[in-house]
């Protein structure tokens, strides 16, 4: 760090002040003793994302993450790719040299995922999985799916095209549409876990959002599963989504958004500082700010990455 100057990141979506990850990286940088490095909110409008991401190179940044909206938009201005970004089509880091005014885009969502279900004990290569959406957090889902080696990856969005197209994309098995016939597609295909990876029932969506994640919950039937099933909710604002809520009452075990929401974001912290990140610290400062209790977050004991 040159001259004292403060390394700022921070996230760059529309909306996003519901956002969890500036507590969550606080706290990382407090746990470090990373005094200089500070964690912000950026709302962008689509319209203003270029000027955004120019922001980054002329500000000197250290990075930001990337939420809804524009996983997808900011590829377009981006220097040099990770492997998952490419692969995906969609960056959730980016990573900025201020010296070089470049910029690299990254996508730990892929890992976020397979860390996530490790830490409740489900190996997606082991699992026959539907993701639910076709956006930047379902590709990131299949992706890691599939190179996890999963037998059977499936797709499923209200827009059967958009489905249809991630699964040629990223080499998929079939694609579905969300509507009432979901129930019966798990059951056909032997689904054994569930990647729910929409909007349906974010908290900052309002009653649309209520009423989104409740028709959700209902197409996907959670009781019709087996009982070995599991269900990755990818919404962690509210911690308990109707889907999350009616998973636990068939017996599913179920890894919370705030799960997902940490292990991309310790990557993140990585890619930035070069260090490990305090995922302890990181896990009890989102149970913090989400209201829950921290197993919520991290299971007390939780397998080795």
């Amino acid at each position: 760090m040159a001259h004292g100057l403060p390394r700022i990141v921070g996230l760059l979506g529309y909306p996003v002040r519901h956002s969890a990850s500036p507590a969550m990286h606080r706290a990382a940088f407090r746990a470090l003793r990373m005094a200089a490095w500070a964690y912000l909110l950026f709302e962008v409008p689509p319209e203003r994302l270029e000027l955004a991401v120019a922001g980054l190179r002329g500000l000197g940044f250290a990075g930001a993450n990337v939420t809804i909206p524009h996983k997808r938009a900011v590829l377009r201005w981006m220097d040099d790719l990770s492997e998952e970004a490419r692969a995906t089509g969609a960056v959730n880091t980016i990573v900025a040299d201020p010296a070089q005014g470049r910029l690299s885009g990254h996508n730990t969502d892929v890992a976020g995922v397979i860390l996530a279900l490790r830490a409740w004990g489900v190996e997606a290569g082991e699992r026959r999985v539907l993701v639910l959406g076709a956006g930047g957090a379902a590709r990131a889902a299949v992706y890691a799916c599939l190179r996890a080696g999963s037998p059977w990856v499936g797709v499923c969005a209200r827009r059967p095209e958009r489905a249809a197209a991630l699964v040629e994309e990223l080499g998929a098995t079939e694609a579905f549409p969300l509507d009432g016939s979901l129930a019966g597609t798990l059951a056909r295909r032997g689904v054994d876990l569930v990647i729910q990876a929409t909007p349906a029932g974010m908290e900052n969506a309002g009653e649309e959002g209520d009423a989104a994640g409740e028709r959700l919950a209902g197409l996907v039937a959670p009781e019709r599963l087996p009982r070995s099933a599991a269900i990755l909710e990818m919404v962690y604002r509210p911690p308990v989504t109707p889907l999350v809520r009616a998973a636990r009452s068939a017996g599913l075990a179920v890894v919370p958004g705030a799960a997902m929401l940490l292990y991309q974001g310790a990557q993140a912290f990585a890619l930035w500082t070069g260090q490990d990140a305090p995922v302890d610290a990181m896990a009890r400062a989102l149970a913090r700010e989400l209201r829950v209790p921290a197993q919520e977050v991290l299971p007390p004991h939780p397998p080795h990455p």
